[in-house]
């Protein structure tokens, strides 16, 4: 994946979100998959999650429990069932969670940056903040977004004793951000001190070429043509798996 050779395998932890086809989890298909591919694979199984590891690169695929279709109104589902699972397997261990989709591409080095002045064990997120639908605004989904610790363990717990604690109406930015205000988390300021944005939910191209969505004007806090120098986010293509990858305070 372009994502994960150009920016993600700089993360401290990362798990891809997707199905992982049936003929990875048939040993002998598998066998014959890494003959023709020169490469070694092998499946883990955790309860009914699976994971699908590339065994020379380290890039890692996971298939949530609860997760079993990929559909465009099926993203909330499979964005509730993965941070639930996450939440079961590697609570406590890291100190803040990045959701980004894998036609993102992220600056590691600006992030990391802006992590390392920022205390993870606040109730807060931050992204490319709407201003409409939800209280307080959201988060664009496509431009990215990042958790505390303190964030992500308040959504993972009230998913793991109900997944349906959280709204499911399709858009998972939105239903994510409403389910975020009930637990008392709030979408945190991310703009430089010139007041830039960082997160971009639209392409590069777009702001040398001047050609920003209308849309996007009605609907960002911030005015979406100021560019920080230290961005960190912009959404550049058009595939159709998410990302999560996690970081430590030791960067």
């Amino acid at each position: 994946l372009t994502s994960y050779k150009s920016w993600a395998h700089k993360c401290d932890f990362h798990r891809y979100l997707a199905l992982i086809p049936d003929k990875y989890l048939n040993q002998a298909s598998l066998a014959q998959i890494s003959n023709e591919t020169n490469e070694t694979y092998h499946v883990e199984y955790t309860n009914r999650s699976r994971e699908l590891f590339f065994n020379s690169n380290g890039l890692t695929i996971l298939q949530p429990d609860g997760h079993d279709k990929e559909e465009y109104g099926r993203l909330t589902l499979k964005m509730l069932a993965a941070l639930r699972d996450i939440y079961r397997r590697f609570s406590g261990r890291f100190e803040w969670l990045l959701k980004a989709d894998d036609d993102t591409f992220v600056f590691m080095d600006n992030m990391k940056q802006f992590i390392a002045e920022r205390n993870h064990s606040l109730p807060y997120t931050y992204g490319h903040n709407f201003r409409v639908i939800v209280e307080r605004g959201y988060h664009s989904g496509g431009g990215g977004y990042l958790f505390t610790q303190e964030a992500f363990d308040r959504i993972g717990k009230a998913l793991d004793a109900n997944i349906s604690y959280c709204h499911n109406s399709g858009y998972e930015d939105v239903d994510i951000g409403a389910c975020l205000r009930r637990l008392k988390v709030y979408p945190a300021r991310s703009l430089d001190d010139k007041g830039l944005e960082r997160f971009h939910p639209t392409s590069f191209d777009s702001f040398i070429s001047h050609q920003i969505p209308g849309w996007l004007f009605g609907y960002s806090e911030n005015h979406p043509e100021r560019v920080c120098d230290l961005s960190f986010f912009f959404l550049h293509r058009s595939l159709n798996s998410s990302f999560i990858n996690w970081n430590n305070n030791s960067l």
